[in-house]
């Protein structure tokens, strides 16, 4: 983490993932590197760590309530036309990466091998199971019987 600078997010409690993700992505003065402080508009408040924590919890909810699916096996991202900007990604990234290193919450709702790809960027196929598919069309596909003819 840097500490020569700080990385400011003032927002509201109204529409918090969309407004903090848009907040997130004007942020020109510092980086998700440096520490974050969080303000809320309208609130007095100095943040030492509980808003920030605050914030991040919220964000990484609506994160996971907006731009994943699966369920009690964990999650994937959705592929949908109107989430797959390339900025929410990067953002979403980012905030994963302040909340894990800067006292939040960590994104512990993604499958087993999403995370594993995720954290090397290497994905084995041999050990995705039909457990892991969370898309409806595909799991479909996979109940189908194999018809072809050998």
């Amino acid at each position: 983490m840097d500490e020569t600078s700080i990385f400011s997010i003032c927002i509201t409690r109204d529409q918090m993932l969309e407004r903090g993700l848009k907040q997130w992505q004007r942020q020109k003065k510092s980086s998700p590197k440096n520490p974050l402080r969080v303000s809320f508009n309208g609130e007095a408040g100095i943040d030492n760590g509980a808003l920030r924590k605050e914030f991040l919890t919220e964000m990484m909810t609506g994160i996971e309530k907006r731009f994943f699916e699966g369920g009690e096996n964990g999650k994937t991202p959705k592929y949908s036309m109107t989430d797959m900007d390339k900025h929410n990604f990067k953002t979403i990234g980012e905030i994963f990466s302040v909340s894990i290193t800067q006292g939040g919450p960590p994104p512990n709702f993604f499958m087993e091998w999403c995370y594993n790809y995720i954290s090397t960027g290497e994905m084995d196929p041999e050990v995705i199971t039909e457990r892991d598919v969370t898309d409806p069309e595909l799991m479909e596909l996979i109940k189908e019987p194999d018809t072809t003819i050998v």
